[in-house]
């Protein structure tokens, strides 16, 4: 390196497009950054909760009730709300709700009017919290024509991390026309046959382009 070059770092990207986003990606310090830029349009909090929030999920979970309260309030709220805020909290709520949140999070995945980020979000949320619930809701929009909210369907079902979405996955991965959204499905049956401790099936990767989405390296 020569000696005035400066090294950047890289800042990570934490609401990142739909086409980039990795459901699996996010875990305890990914929802402690989401929290973080979440509850920044929230003003029923202390101060002394917000300077925590980046850094120990502890105290998000010591005041849990108030942010959960806080995230139903600001991904219910496009109007005075941002796209990204709504998203974290939409995101989270899928990480520290119940199932008390679903009609809320249904509402936001069935909106036309959303944003496809925040519907990608809802999907995932719906898939923490609805456990094997989360099918039923989920498996119509393996149909939607936009093949990038396919793909994030898929990964939502693999995050539920439930045995009956098995043969689903299955299904999508042998019969979707869309290759970035096979391989995403052959990817979501090979971790839960492991999850599960069941013999792989053979399943393999389509060659990609460059078209749409993510291309999934071929192995």
């Amino acid at each position: 390196m020569a000696g005035n070059e400066i090294k950047k770092e890289k800042k990570p990207n934490v609401f990142p497009q739909p086409d980039e986003i990795d459901f699996r990606e996010f875990g305890q310090a990914g929802v402690a950054i989401l929290v973080e830029q979440a509850l920044r349009a929230s003003h029923g909090l202390g101060d002394g909760l917000r300077q925590h929030l980046g850094v120990d999920l502890g105290e998000i979970m010591r005041h849990r009730p108030q942010v959960v309260q806080a995230l139903r309030q600001i991904a219910a709220d496009p109007e005075r709300c941002s796209v990204t805020d709504r998203g974290g909290a939409i995101a989270l709520l899928g990480e520290l709700g119940g199932t008390g949140e679903i009609p809320l999070l249904e509402a936001i995945l069935s909106c036309e009017e959303e944003t496809l980020s925040n519907r990608c979000w809802a999907a995932y949320a719906i898939a923490k919290t609805a456990g094997p619930g989360a099918i039923d809701i989920l498996v119509p929009y393996l149909e939607h024509p936009d093949p990038v909210f396919r793909k994030r369907t898929v990964q939502a079902l693999a995050a539920a991390q439930t045995e009956e979405a098995l043969p689903i996955l299955h299904r999508v991965a042998e019969s979707e026309e869309v290759p970035f959204v096979a391989n995403a499905a052959v990817s979501a049956v090979r971790e839960s046959e492991e999850r599960l401790g069941l013999p792989p099936t053979d399943l393999p990767y389509r060659e990609t382009d460059d078209s749409g989405g993510t291309a999934v390296e071929l192995e």
